[in-house]
Formats: C-alpha cells, sequence, structure tokens
C-alpha cells in the first residue's frame, strides 16, 4: 500500500521532549507548537542509522562494500516507499561526514525534505554536533522544522517510550583513563535519558506501563567487548529491547542480534537495513 494511503486511522502518538528540571515537560518554544505536544500525529515509528550522508564531503562508503555505491538515493527511495509525513523516524548516529553545522547543512535539507519528523541522536562521527539549542537554532533559521535531537531527553510515541546515548566502546588507542572518562560520560547520558523516560510514565495518560526502548550508536555488546556499565543501566531500567547502529561491512555477519543477558539487541545501520528504514513493532517478541 503507497505510504500516503495509511493514513485513514485514528492515530497515538505522543512526541514530546523532556527538558528543564524534573518534572517540567515544556515545549521547545523555537519550535513549531505542534512538533512537541501530545496530540495525535503519528501511527508508525521507525529506526535507521548510519545514513553517512555527505553532500559537502568527498567521503565514499564504498570501502564497507558495493551496496554503498549511490546510497543517498537508495536512501530517499526507501524512505519514500514506506515514511509517511506523520511518521517519526529515530536515527541513532552517524547522519552527515559535514564537520560543522554549516557543512552539513546540505545533509540536513536532504532530511528535512524526506516525509515524517526525524529525531537525530550522535554517532561517533557527527563532528557537526554542538550544543542542542546551538543544533535548534541553526535548523530553524535555515527553516528546517521537522528535525530536532535525543540528547539527555526522552520521547514518548505509539505507547512507547525512546531514550538513548551514544554509547561507548572501549579504544586501545586511549589511556585507561581517558577509556573510563568517556565511558563514563555516556553511562551518565545513557542514565539521565531512562530517568526522563522512566518520568514521562508518571505524566502521560496511557504511558504508566510503556516500555522503555533504548537507541545506542555504539552496540553496548560485540564479539571483542561488552560495555558492562552500559548493560547494567539498560538492565536497571528494566530496558527489554536495544537498537544500535554502527557496525559496517564484514562486522554485519558477526553483530550480537538477539536476546543477551534478557534484553534484545538489534542492529540498525542503513547498510544492514539495505537501506529501508526498519518500522517498529510495538510488541516484544519474546
Amino acid at each position: 500500500m503507497p505510504a500516503g494511503a495509511r493514513r485513514m486511522r485514528a492515530s497515538k502518538f505522543r512526541n514530546v521532549g523532556f527538558c528543564g528540571r524534573a518534572g517540567a515537560f515544556s515545549p521547545r518554544p523555537a519550535f513549531p507548537p505542534d512538533f512537541f505536544c501530545t496530540k495525535e500525529l503519528s501511527i508508525i515509528v521507525h529506526l535507521i542509522a548510519d545514513l553517512h550522508l555527505g553532500a559537502s564531503v568527498n567521503k565514499p562508503m564504498q570501502v564497507f562494500g558495493p551496496e554503498w555505491d549511490n546510497h543517498t538515493e537508495k536512501i530517499r527511495r526507501e524512505w519514500l516507499a514506506r515514511v509517511d509525513a506523520q511518521d517519526t523516524v529515530f536515527l541513532p548516529g552517524d547522519l552527515s561526514w559535514g564537520i560543522d553545522l554549516q557543512e552539513a547543512l546540505a545533509d540536513f535539507l536532504f532530511l528535512d525534505a524526506l516525509p515524517g519528523k526525524k529525531i537525530l541522536s550522535k554517532g561517533n562521527h557527527d563532528y557537526w554536533w554542538t550544543t542542542v539549542s546551538k543544533m535548534q537554532n541553526f535548523l530553524l533559521a535555515h527553516g528546517i522544522t521537522s528535525i530536532d535531537f535525543l540528547h539527555n531527553n526522552a520521547y514518548a510515541a505509539e505507547g512507547m517510550i525512546f531514550c538513548g546515548a551514544k554509547g561507548y566502546q572501549w579504544d586501545a588507542q586511549q589511556s585507561a583513563a581517558q577509556n573510563e572518562k568517556l565511558i563514563n560520560r555516556e553511562a551518565m547520558r545513557l542514565e539521565l535519558s531512562l530517568e526522563r523516560g522512566a518520568a514521562l510514565r508518571g505524566s502521560l495518560p496511557g504511558y504508566e506501563h510503556a516500555e522503555l526502548i533504548a537507541l545506542l550508536h555504539y552496540p553496548p555488546v560485540s564479539p571483542g567487548q561488552k560495555s558492562r556499565r552500559l548493560l547494567e543501566i539498560l538492565l536497571k531500567y528494566g530496558v527489554r529491547r536495544c537498537f544500535y547502529g554502527h557496525i559496517h561491512g564484514p562486522g554485519k555477519a558477526t553483530a550480537v542480534t538477539g536476546l543477551y543477558e534478557g534484553v534484545e539487541f538489534s542492529l540498525i545501520s542503513a547498510d544492514f537495513l539495505s537501506f529501508c528504514p526498519q518500522k517498529l513493532n510495538k510488541t516484544v517478541s519474546f
């Protein structure tokens, strides 16, 4: 069925950015009033990470395989076939190769022109990332209103609550002290997001028992290592599903997918999904 023909039934979507002090669920005023609200806006949520757009940067991705040939057009085609204007798409990291916001602008405009609302979180190659207020103001200054950010906050949609952070993997080129500093920072951000997600359960009617879904860029568990600190935070908040990106090329074959210590892990990097945004099933499969 064409995407545009799916919108005949009632929807249940709450897109609420949690910001400020505990209990303050105020919309960010710079954005249109119907973007951050509790009215019914969406009936489908999609996930896809690692678009690696490079309209202003010559950064070919074919090093990870021939499937990356003309990948921007593949993203456009598959997105248009699946995502409608009233849908929401979460994108956990590595959106653009731009080194700063100005260099990433063409990629933001590409994304903004696609249907749906887009919620971005940070990846290891998002060098353009700065403070949320600076990013929001930059987008608004260029007429971009369909994009916002998952960063130290949480979003509620379709009876589910979405939380997340970049995550971290141990880097052998860094000192032990630096690795500990970075993992502690990401653990703090993940826990803050999950805390705010849990708080949404108490403030949104119908979300009292909503599932907390974690979106990370780095995999918390991989064949080579395990981020025990991040895994313990997921377990502490009862997260049953965690979606991550970052993995490309041969690594996709050995990526951890399925149940691990009671959490179902799913890889959603763009090439793993054949550049098709994945529709999220509201029902936990286990």
